[in-house]
């Protein structure tokens, strides 16, 4: 599998294209999540208020948008990520 968890590509912010963006009400408080291309890799990056978190999940488009839909229908919030990304990554 090419899903690294946290190894972050080298990227500056602006050479990376925002693909989605989807807002969703989490607990009574606003979740955003956003996928981006950096490069041949992509990002997703959850925001619940203050709390964000951003992991590079490959280079497949396929595969990132799949995993982005999955955070998104799931209500996946910053502090969860990285395990959903872990058990993703060992199925």
């Amino acid at each position: 599998m090419d899903l690294q968890i946290q190894a972050s590509a080298q990227c500056l912010p602006h050479e990376e294209k925002l693909i989605r963006e989807r807002h969703v009400l989490v607990a009574g408080c606003e979740a955003c999540y956003r996928l981006f291309e950096c490069g041949s890799h992509f990002l997703v990056e959850v925001r619940l208020g203050a709390d964000c978190v951003r992991s590079d999940i490959g280079t497949s488009f396929s595969r990132a948008a799949h995993l982005y839909d999955l955070l998104v229908e799931g209500e996946v919030t910053p502090c969860t990520v990285q395990d959903i990304l872990q058990d993703y990554a060992l199925a």
